[in-house]
């Protein structure tokens, strides 16, 4: 039996003046933990301590959208408007946009009948249709997103670019993931990849991530997908050498300015590197001939060791020093690797190592400046 598809995204108030409660400069959260790089850095002025208690739902805020919502809603508000949306992406293939005062909508699409658990060989969400957090292009006004879409003929990945104005599909879109890439010579089943992944633009590209359903479960990859925007189409991909090794952090990529940066779990055993338990910085052209600086792998073959969980984090430190641009990364098993981002050493070669937590970190990190301290 499956419950009706409704869910409500809550607005939480703050009982003090709404410029003092708004975010900085009401500034646009256009992709997952606002930016690229995955900080999660958010300033709300009035969110202090003292004010914390008297946090509240509030009940005038509508939010009643259809389905289950897994990707992070975003905020947009255009140069010159009056007020913000919220722009909310659901398991049931609906996108809607939210007036962010009010929760009432400002427009709907349905970009196709999801796809029901039954027609997967695994899984765990039902129906699948858009997990993976969308990206909005601040410059044209366009949000993109990855939708599981029944079209009849089995489930399809496709690539939707929605206009924010009114949610229409743009010209060229969607494009399906499979045909797309078998074009260029690259192989991809769409039944047996997931998108949970938030996607990623830099310039005229965007990167989106897959993954599995659950592991052990068919012959998927972890891969990066990379898109071009003027031209709808994808123009590379980036997969594990081996089976497996899957991107399940909802983060997905995060991007440090030069290159893109993925985690993932465990791969099936191969001579030489797997692709698996590693954090990999890819080029922006998707072309990576590996060597050690361009991966961190932990060794051995325990699920403990999953590294897909969390998404990695770039760090910038102020003070210089021999390692001035790191990458932070966390471990199933409750580990941090500390690793630096021009080498990330290989396998087994981290520049620290700690416990940071009894067992199983599946998170998304952030990280915030306090003086010369990063936090």
């Amino acid at each position: 039996m499956r419950l009706p598809a409704i869910a409500a995204l809550a607005a939480v108030i703050l009982l003090c003046a709404p410029a003092a409660c708004a975010i900085e400069n009401d500034a646009t959260v256009p992709t997952y933990h606002a930016d690229a790089a995955r900080s999660g850095h958010y300033v709300v002025p009035g969110l202090t301590w003292a004010h914390a208690g008297d946090m509240r739902l509030d009940g005038a805020f509508d939010g009643r959208v259809p389905g289950n919502i897994y990707a992070q809603p975003l905020y947009w508000r255009p140069a010159g408007a009056a007020g913000g949306q919220v722009i909310v992406a659901t398991e049931d293939n609906v996108v809607a946009a939210l007036d962010a005062v009010t929760g009432r909508t400002v427009w709907q699409r349905s970009l196709g009948p999801a796809t029901k658990r039954s027609a997967l060989p695994c899984g765990n969400i039902d129906p699948l249709g858009i997990t993976g957090t969308p990206v909005i292009d601040e410059r044209s006004g366009a949000l993109y997103l990855d939708a599981m879409v029944d079209r009849g003929d089995g489930p399809r990945h496709l690539v939707f670019g929605l206009s924010l104005a009114d949610g229409a599909v743009l010209p060229g879109w969607p494009v399906d993931v499979a045909d797309s890439l078998r074009a260029i010579g690259v192989t991809f089943d769409p039944r047996v990849q997931n998108q949970r992944g938030a996607l990623t633009m830099v310039g005229d590209q965007l990167y989106v991530p897959y993954g599995g359903h659950s592991d052990p479960c068919g012959e998927y990859h972890c891969s990066v997908v990379g898109f071009r925007l003027d031209e709808p189409a994808a123009f590379g991909a980036w997969l594990t050498p081996s089976r497996g090794g899957g991107n399940w952090a909802p983060g997905g990529i995060a991007f440090d300015g030069k290159h893109l940066f993925i985690g993932t779990g465990v791969a099936d055993s191969m001579d030489g590197w797997s692709g698996g338990q590693s954090v990999i910085r890819l080029p922006l052209d998707l072309d990576l001939n590996p060597t050690p600086q361009d991966f961190f792998a932990v060794s051995g073959s325990d699920y403990d060791h999953d590294l897909g969980m969390s998404n990695p984090l770039p760090i910038d430190l102020s003070d210089g020093g021999p390692h001035p641009a790191l990458v932070i990364t966390f471990a199933r098993d409750g580990k941090a690797y500390l690793l630096d981002r021009a080498d990330l050493g290989g396998v087994d070669h981290p520049l620290d190592a700690q416990t940071v937590a009894a067992y199983g970190i599946v998170t998304s990190p952030a990280a915030y400046r306090i003086g010369q301290d990063t936090m």
